[in-house]
């Protein structure tokens, strides 16, 4: 799998390229979104450029139903989730992408490694969320609830830092603070079980 930003979602709205456009360019104002056929609606692609940089990326907007394409790329994606933990985020997953209607991914250039260049992106990830809502997956971190926790790992065994994260128990998400380099955190998390507040 190559490197993607991804977001799943079970809304049937289309965002509107104008408003993604207006939003990244608070905090990136020399980042252009530029559709690759500006005369097809709905979109299905859009280069995101920066001034002077070139493209940084590309968004693509995936059905998740209707044609057998996309019922297998649905399939791969509830298969990529079975491998990972804690299994109560499996299930609960599993469960979402019963609903999801559409992936938006985006696809980073090498461009991106530039100065800003991964923060251009991320601002356009949550830029889509604010329009469709629904949960992230990002590759060597995992996947996310609808309130951005973290709550299905793939982190590597050498990641650190802190991150908000979640454990799904007796019908609901319970929130906390995971140190990513705690052994005892990461094991307790990896049970679906909230981790001690220490390490």
């Amino acid at each position: 799998m190559t490197y993607s930003l991804r977001l799943l979602t079970p809304s049937r709205r289309i965002p509107a390229i104008h408003q993604l456009q207006q939003d990244i360019n608070i905090a990136w104002p020399h980042a252009s979104l530029i559709p690759e056929a500006p005369a097809r609606h709905p979109w299905e692609q859009i280069l995101v450029r920066l001034r002077t940089i070139g493209d940084l990326g590309l968004v693509c907007r995936v059905p998740l139903t209707g044609e057998p394409r996309a019922i297998a790329r649905r399939q791969k994606l509830i298969q990529d989730m079975q491998q990972g933990r804690p299994l109560s985020a499996v299930r609960w997953l599993q469960r979402y992408m019963d609903k999801s209607l559409y992936l938006y991914e985006i696809h980073p250039t090498e461009e991106v490694q530039v100065l800003h260049g991964w923060e251009t992106l991320l601002s356009l990830r949550l830029a889509l969320w604010e329009q469709v809502r629904g949960i992230f997956h990002t590759r060597d971190e995992g996947f996310t609830n609808p309130a951005g926790d973290l709550i299905l790992w793939e982190y590597p065994p050498s990641a650190t830092g802190t991150v908000p994260a979640a454990v799904y128990h007796a019908g609901r998400f319970r929130s906390f603070s995971l140190n990513l380099a705690s052994p005892a955190q990461r094991n307790a998390f990896l049970k679906g079980k909230k981790p001690p507040a220490k390490p």
